[in-house]
């Protein structure tokens, strides 16, 4: 089994972008998604959501499967030559700390986030009434301030596991 990793978890700042209540980022998603017929497309439409609510001007999705994290979409130089790793220590890491504080998830407001010198680490995970479910992670380059993506990375993770797009990693 490949390794899994993450970070520490970082709670939305009021001003975050999160498209206005909920229902309208439902609805923006619905719309964003109605032509994307196979798993690539809505990879693809996922990342441009995500790079466009972040302001970043590049990034790549990586959505989990049986083996690991694998790349499902990308636009732009990610500037990172191994991204597969750090994004697969990425969810390790945050699967080792959240085997010890999974009660303290709340769906909705917490986005897991990783700041360094290289691109901004964004967990896809949802809450589930068995534990978090973990779908993947995307890693994204901003030139200017980074905007956080505020409920935007739920959504898409509870959306792309209805597909069947990814592989769940489950955290009870």
């Amino acid at each position: 089994m490949a390794r899994f990793g993450l970070t520490r978890a970082l709670h939305p700042p009021s001003s975050a972008n999160t498209a206005g209540p909920v229902t309208t980022l439902e609805t923006e998603l619905t719309v964003a998604f109605t032509d994307c017929q196979h798993a690539n497309a809505r990879a693809e439409r996922a990342l441009q959501l995500l790079l466009t609510h972040s302001g970043s001007r590049a990034g790549c999705l990586f959505l989990m499967a049986e083996e690991g994290p694998r790349l499902a979409a990308s636009v732009g130089d990610n500037g990172t030559p191994d991204l597969t790793i750090v994004i697969t220590d990425f969810i390790q890491r945050e699967r080792e700390e959240r085997g010890m504080v999974t009660a303290s998830l709340i769906e909705d407001t917490e986005v897991l986030l990783q700041r360094s010198a290289g691109p901004m680490l964004i967990l896809l995970s949802h809450q589930t009434t068995t534990g978090l479910s973990i779908t993947g992670a995307a890693a994204l380059i901003c030139d200017e301030a980074f905007v956080h993506p505020g409920a935007l990375p739920t959504r898409l993770s509870r959306m792309l596991e209805q597909f069947g797009d990814t592989f769940t990693l489950m955290l009870s």
